[in-house]
Parts: structure tokens; C-alpha cells; sequence
């Protein structure tokens, strides 16, 4: 028998049998696909972080998980990291040519994190501006390509950032953020953030507020033992509300208590002029049991190093699968063959000999495999166009 006669025989059997051909290609696909997608998602995973991390050479915080502050200086993905002092580094920042950069990202706006910053962050990070201007005043914005995207705003909107809890006891409301700029896009961490002055975070955090001058105010607002001439000092109670907006007319009223050098920052972005230079400050930051410095490309070293760890327990594990897959089709294949046996044997009555109905039986077994692998080969590149869709909306 030809092989067009085998080939033609060998579909005709499989379209007959939709659902078991189906049902045999998406097994066997899935489990080709699953090692190779295992592989490409973390060599993916891999590059990124990677990448991200090696712009940054040193990362400063208070002392606790070095993953934690890892993604949270790099990603601004952990609003709950503990928060180390402004001021906790002024030594340094007095002594060290490098590059000191504060940032403050425990806060929200529109499920975007807020970045409290300064503008050498952009600077440094080289992101340029797409239209608008750079931030220069209390209350004002600047958004990621992605954040304007995604919410619509552009130039001469406002948006407001989100409250910590539904009820805010201690009299925090809401800050309304005026947009003055949108920055182009980097395809990194940045597109999904809004950034501010880091004084206007911490007006967001409490630490300053703006409120009609005291000396104008109602009785009402006032405690009852306030003075009343010009030389006492004025208490105002807690039913006065704070202003929710910087506008020029409010601006002058907003003013910070306590001591500045206290506030909070979640991280320090520190670029040194080399790696000398680095590691003297590692060592002066070690010193101080509060704090913590890391060098990012070695916590995702050390990160990776766990998860292919994990991989190879996890490979072997889809080998074993694989494994058991292909003797459950080979399976198959026996008990259909099985099941064949009067088909076979008509075809043998027509003259076919056995090693054309051998030929058969393969053609039909490598053609479900091929097709298999078809799809698993799709699905890989598939894979790849969403692998950084994926990444951008967990990080």
C-alpha cells in the first residue's frame, strides 16, 4: 500500500475520532509545553529583574527583609516595609560625593503607588517628560505613561490619593494631586507610578497640613482654654477640617510639625562614583543596627539562586509527568489497536499486509505527537507576547 493510501486512511481515522484525537493532542501538548514555558518565564523573570536592579547600585533602608526593600525601592511594591528616618543618613549625605536620593512610596492614588521623590530620581533614572513640566510645587504630579493610560488623565487634571483605611481616625483626608506632567515611557517599574515632591507625601502621611488661619477661625473650632488676645496662644479642636487641595490661595497655610530629619522614607537610592566607593559605605551603613544596605543585583542573586533550586525539584517533577503522559498514550494507542482488530482484519482480507497496518497504526501515533508539538510550540510563543503583560501587572 502506498504512502498516500496509509496517510489518507490515517486521517479519515482520526477525524472520525474528534474527541479522542483532541483530547490526546492537548495532553501530550501541555505537558511539551509546560518545561519549556517553566524555563521561558524564568529566564524572562530573570532578565528583568535583573536588569532593573543593576541601575541601581546601592539601596538603603531600615533593617529587616532585604528582599522586601529590594522591591520595594526597585518596584514600589511594598507599601508595608518598615520606614527608616529622613535623617538617618544626613552624615553621610554631608560626607559622600554620591548620589543620595529619598523615596517614599507607602501611598496610593487610583491603585497606582504614589513615589514621594525628588527630581534627580528622573534625572538619574533618565526619564524624560512627555508633556507638561517637572513638579515644582506643593500638590503636584507626575504621572507613568502607564497610570495615564490606564486612568485617562492627562495635563490640568487632578486625581486624589487613596486613604490608608475606609475610616480615617486620625483626621488624614485625602490629598487632590494636580497632574502638571506625563513622562515617556521606559517599559519599566516607572510607567506604573505617580510622582511627587516628598514633602507632599508626607502631607499625605499627616506630617503637614494646610487649615485657615487660626487667629480667623469660629470659636467653635477652638478648644475651650484657647486664648482670646493676640498674645495667647490659639488650640484648635478636632471638628476643623484640613484643606484637601494646595491651590495658590491655600498654599501659604500648609506647614509641617516636628522635626524634619524624622519623617519617614521608605528607602535611599544611592549612587556611588564607583565601587570602592560602595563598599565604604556598606560598611559605614553596617554600623548602624537600624539600618540596612544592600546592593540589589545580589539579593536577586541570591533570590534566583533559591528559585532554580526550586525549579530543578519542579522539572523533574514535569518530567515525571511527561513521563507518565506518554505511557498513558501508548496506552491508548494499544487498547484502539485492540479495538481495531476487525478493521485490521479486513484490511488484511484486502491484501494488506501487516507491515502496511503497522505503518498505519504509526503514521496515526506520530501525527497526534506532531500536532502536539504544534501547539505547544504556539502556545510557547504565545507565551512570550504575554510574559510581559504578566510581569507588568504583578509588579
Amino acid at each position: 500500500m502506498k504512502g498516500s493510501a496509509i496517510a489518507y486512511l490515517g486521517v479519515r481515522h482520526l477525524k472520525k475520532h474528534k474527541f479522542k484525537t483532541a483530547l490526546l493532542i492537548a495532553s501530550l501538548a501541555l505537558v511539551l509545553f509546560l518545561p519549556f514555558a517553566l524555563r521561558l518565564s524564568l529566564q524572562f523573570l530573570e532578565l528583568q529583574l535583573q536588569g532593573r536592579a543593576a541601575s541601581t547600585p546601592l539601596l538603603v533602608g531600615a533593617a529587616g527583609s532585604e528582599l522586601e526593600l529590594a522591591f520595594s525601592g526597585l518596584y514600589f511594591s511594598s507599601p508595608e516595609l518598615p520606614l527608616t528616618r529622613f535623617g538617618a543618613i544626613d552624615q553621610t549625605r554631608r560626607s559622600s560625593s554620591a548620589t543620595i536620593i529619598p523615596a517614599l512610596s507607602c501611598f496610593q492614588a487610583q491603585g497606582h503607588p504614589i513615589v514621594g521623590t525628588t527630581l534627580r530620581y528622573l534625572e538619574q533614572r533618565s526619564i524624560s517628560l512627555k508633556d507638561g513640566r517637572p513638579f515644582a510645587f506643593l500638590g503636584e504630579c507626575l504621572l507613568g505613561s502607564d497610570v495615564a493610560a490606564d486612568t485617562g488623565l492627562t495635563v490640568g487634571d487632578s486625581l486624589f490619593s487613596s486613604p490608608e483605611t475606609l475610616f480615617d481616625l486620625t483626621g488624614v483626608y485625602p490629598l487632590k494631586l494636580e497632574v502638571v506632567g506625563v513622562l515617556e515611557k521606559t517599559g519599566e517599574a516607572d510607567d506604573r507610578a505617580v510622582f511627587t515632591d516628598l514633602k507632599t507625601t508626607w502631607i499625605i502621611a499627616g506630617l503637614g497640613h494646610g487649615h485657615a488661619e487660626a487667629s480667623r477661625i469660629d470659636n467653635s473650632k477652638r478648644l475651650q482654654d484657647s486664648g482670646t488676645t493676640e498674645t495667647d496662644t490659639i488650640r484648635l479642636n478636632a471638628s476643623l477640617r484640613e484643606f484637601q487641595e494646595i491651590t495658590p490661595e491655600t498654599a501659604a497655610s500648609f506647614h509641617f510639625h516636628g522635626n524634619e530629619s524624622d519623617y519617614p522614607v521608605s528607602t535611599f537610592l544611592i549612587f556611588p562614583g564607583d565601587a570602592r566607593e560602595r563598599a565604604l559605605l556598606r560598611a559605614e551603613f553596617a554600623k548602624d543596627a537600624s539600618l540596612q544596605a544592600i546592593v540589589p543585583t545580589e539579593v536577586m542573586d541570591a533570590f534566583f539562586a533559591t528559585v532554580f533550586r526550586l525549579e530543578k525539584f519542579f522539572f523533574f517533577a514535569l518530567l515525571f509527568i511527561t513521563f507518565i503522559m506518554l505511557m498513558l498514550a501508548l496506552l491508548i494507542f494499544r487498547l484502539s489497536l485492540q479495538l481495531r482488530r476487525n478493521e485490521f482484519a479486513n484490511l488484511s482480507l484486502m491484501g494488506v499486509s501487516k507491515s502496511d497496518r503497522l505503518g498505519l497504526a504509526l503514521f496515526e501515533g506520530l501525527a497526534v505527537l506532531l500536532c502536539a508539538a504544534l501547539v505547544a510550540a504556539l502556545a510557547l510563543v504565545a507565551l512570550q507576547f504575554a510574559l510581559p503583560v504578566a510581569f507588568r501587572s504583578l509588579l
